[in-house]
């Protein structure tokens, strides 16, 4: 699959315009939103707070859409018509549905799709009505750009993030891998084996699940704005999933999706410096 993004380039793009940085809930975001400084300004808009600032020069957005697709769907749309953004970045947890994708990995969402999405027989199952799409890829350049982020952050700092304990807590393995794939969106929280393996055989590619990106993604596709999704696995959304889900939200998310994030941020700043 090809983005209809890759070609777009940051001399193409107003780099004054800011980074739309989105997750759903504020435990994913939480470092990056206490440091974000005095000099950020804060609008509040249909019930939710856009936190507006800057890292290196580089101009950005953070915002907590709250969780499914029409509250992301709605908080993207206002990144794009209220604040400019040039691009959006969603960052938060997910179920890991492919046997690779272990708790504590990282998922870069190549492309993305509804997996609740059923509109047959009038349209085949998964695509979206009068679009007549099913999948929507994500930015090349800017997933490369945080998957670059991803991986300084698990060279560098992980081992010292987290506690022996917790690391053998909470994580599948000794150390996270890093994934590029299929994310499915939906508006349920998977937490039995039956559902995850009917996602499983209808869609086999599909790395994890989640309940934000596709709305994020559709709405970036039809507004022609490149969109990035990364996701760490905090759950294998079987029946263990809510108390895993919440124990990873409150004593791992904290500090783990933030630092990419400053990294992704410092990683644009430079690129647009030597545009």
């Amino acid at each position: 699959m090809h983005t209809q993004h890759s070609e777009i380039t940051l001399e193409e793009k107003n780099t004054e315009a800011p980074i739309g940085i989105m997750a759903a809930l504020e435990q994913e975001i939480a470092v990056i939103l206490q440091n974000m400084g005095e000099s950020v300004s804060v609008h509040l808009i249909a019930g939710r707070r856009y936190y507006q600032g800057q890292l290196d020069g580089q101009h950005y957005v953070v915002v907590l859409s709250r969780i499914g697709k029409v509250a992301a769907a709605s908080t993207a749309t206002t990144l794009i018509n209220k604040f400019g953004v040039r691009s959006v970045v969603f960052a938060g947890l997910a179920g890991g549905v492919h046997p690779d994708a272990l708790i504590g990995d990282i998922v870069i969402g190549s492309s993305i799709y509804q997996h609740d999405l059923d509109a047959s027989p009038l349209f085949p199952k998964f695509s979206v009505p009068l679009l007549n799409k099913t999948f929507f890829d994500s930015d090349d350049v800017l997933s490369n750009t945080i998957k670059q982020s991803c991986l300084d952050y698990l060279d560098n700092d992980f081992d010292t993030a987290f506690k022996p304990e917790q690391k053998q807590r909470f994580f599948q393995r000794q150390k996270p891998q890093f994934h590029v794939g299929l994310i499915g969106s939906g508006d349920l929280f998977v937490n039995a084996l039956e559902k995850q393996n009917q996602i499983a055989e209808q869609m086999p590619d599909t790395l994890c699940v989640e309940m934000e990106g596709a709305a994020v993604a559709q709405v970036c596709y039809e507004y022609d704005i490149p969109f990035a999704i990364f996701r760490i696995i905090s759950d294998r959304a079987d029946s263990n999933a809510i108390m895993d889900f919440n124990e990873f939200l409150s004593e791992i998310a904290p500090n783990y999706a933030s630092p990419i994030l400053r990294r992704l941020l410092q990683r644009l700043s430079l690129a647009v410096q030597t545009a």
